[in-house]
Formats: C-alpha cells, structure tokens, sequence
C-alpha cells in the first residue's frame, strides 16, 4: 500500500523527534468528510463487492453533547472486461442511512461515537463510545475501536509517527497491521474502525480515499444510473418541472407494491409515495413537486428486485 512506502521515506526524518508534543490535532468528525470505502464480502450488482460512501453532514446534540452525523450511502460498483471499477468519480445513490454520531475531544485527542452495534436487532445507537486514542505511545493497550463493552483483544501501539495522506501531514499510530490516521481513521475501516462489529451490514473493509468538501469536490456524484432490469426503459418528464413529474415505464411482470422516493441534492429524502397494485405493461406514475423549493432533486422508484433513478430540476412557479 502507498502509505507504507510514504511511511518509510519520513522515517528516518521523524526520528528522534516528538510528533505528539505541541502538534494541532487533527479532528475525524468535521462537516463535508466523506470516505470512501469497499466491503468484500457482500454481494452487490456484478460481482462479490460494495461500495460505500460515508458522510459527515450536520449536527446533533445528545444528552448535552455536540456530535456530528455520520450517513452511509451506496456507491454503484460496476465489474467491467478491464476488471473492477473503483476509479473516480463514484456514483453515489441518493439513500443515505445514519450509522453513527461522532465528537472530538481535542484536548485528549480522541474520538467518541454512537454508532448502530451490528449484531443488535435495535436501531438505536450506542452509549457514547471511545472509537479511538490518538494519545497513545508505543507499547500502550488500543483499546475502544473495537466497540466492545468489554475488550477481548489486547491489541498495543508498535509505532507512532506522522505521515503526508490525505492531503496532510497525519499523525499516525500502528497496532499489527491496522494504521490509524487522524482525522481519517483506521485504513482497514476509516470513520468508524471496527466496523464489522457495528449494524452497517460490513465484514471486511477497505478504504479507497478520504476528502473533505462538496460530492462535487471530491469525485462523489449523485448518480441517475439505472439498475431497473424489470422495465423495459424509464423516461421522466416534464424536466424541468413545475406542479409534477411523471415516470412513463413498462414493466416485464406485476409488482403489488412500489415506491417513489424524492431527495434534494444533499441527499436528504424530501417526499415519498406508495404505489399499490402495478401489473404488466406499460404505467405512468406522478409525483407531485409543487410544494418543492426550485433545484435540482432526484427521483427514485423502488421495486423489488431493483431500482431506477431519475435527476430534474425543479422551478420557481
């Protein structure tokens, strides 16, 4: 991996001298980070892998703290003849799920969380969690990232440095094989560094690249890709739209229930309809979009066995 060569190039630099001390620390939970990250061992479109794009976008104040949200949105992940697909720029479907809420401690630097645990039924996030302990020395115990209430696993510090990745200069520490980067997090996880054990559906992570700003700017684009193999072909009009839009489709067999769901550019859902009852053939569907501030948003119709998204822009009356 890239970072272990960058690592080895400042090595000799850093030596002897405290990265830690007067060093400004590097915040994770910062409005607009977005990481990037694929999971290998759920299915997904054509192959054995998915794609994830995880969001800090907004606040939250729980039980008298500040916390900023973190969302996961799919990212299209296409296997093609050259091989797997995971250059930029990444299509990201407009449903976003939130997983967690982090905050800094930026005396102590370290980061807490409450994030969806994996293997619980409930939907309710965690108590406030340790996620991760960027004031260690070498030879310290990790301990928090695997967001157990207990810690089985004595993992230590075995190196501490700092690093040029991600567009900065990171403090870094490592523990057999996992690297923790602030700001970003694990390489293994990012944001949230013991996925596996958390409600996000994951196994086995990777992380593929980090950014800070608008999806514009960092390679991330609300995607209008359709994998709605069940119709012959979409079409929305009118765009742009005024009172409605209207998806004209066919569909190869009946479906008893259908939904369209409407998102803002930020992917926040702004409207919803149940559809009901929808046969074999050809069907045109309204959405009303009256009450809609004029911009751009994205229209999704949801099936089971799939889905179609649509982009269109909304006007002033």
């Amino acid at each position: 991996m890239s970072a272990i060569l960058l690592r080895v190039s400042f090595f000799f630099l850093l030596l002897g001298s405290s990265l830690s001390v007067g060093a400004q620390y590097i915040p994770t939970a910062v409005e607009g980070a977005n990481w990037v990250l694929l999971n290998s061992n759920t299915p997904n479109y054509a192959d054995g892998f998915t794609v994830f794009a995880q969001v800090i976008a907004g606040d939250s104040i729980v039980d008298g703290r500040h916390y900023k949200k973190l969302y996961q949105h799919r990212i299209v992940y296409v296997d093609t003849a050259m091989g797997p697909r995971l250059a930029p720029p990444y299509q990201v479907l407009p449903e976003r799920e939130l997983i967690g809420l982090l905050r800094d401690d930026t005396t102590n630097q370290r980061v807490y969380g409450r994030v969806h645990r994996f293997y619980s039924e409930s939907r309710a996030l965690s108590p406030d969690t340790l996620l991760q302990d960027y004031n260690l020395e070498v030879g310290d115990t990790v301990r928090g990232y695997y967001f157990f209430d207990f810690d089985p696993f004595r993992i230590t510090v075995t190196e501490k440095g700092s690093i040029n990745i991600f567009g900065a200069e990171r403090p870094y520490l490592s523990t057999y094989g996992y690297d923790f980067y602030q700001g970003v997090g694990s390489e293994e996880y990012g944001p949230l560094s013991g996925g596996s054990y958390f409600r996000t559906n994951m196994y086995s992570y990777r992380l593929i690249d980090y950014c800070v700003g608008e999806f514009s700017d960092c390679d991330l684009v609300l995607t209008s890709t359709s994998n709605l193999v069940l119709a012959e072909s979409v079409r929305l009009f009118p765009n742009p739209a005024q009172n409605e839009v209207f998806l004209e489709l066919e569909l190869k067999r009946s479906h008893q229930q259908a939904y369209l769901t409407c998102y803002d550019l930020h992917g926040r859902k702004v409207g919803e309809r149940k559809i009901s009852g929808l046969g074999a053939g050809p069907h045109r569907i309204a959405f009303p979009t009256a009450d809609l501030p004029a911009g751009w948003y994205v229209l999704r119709l949801t099936l089971p066995g799939g889905s179609v998204v649509k982009q269109f822009l909304k006007t002033a009356g």
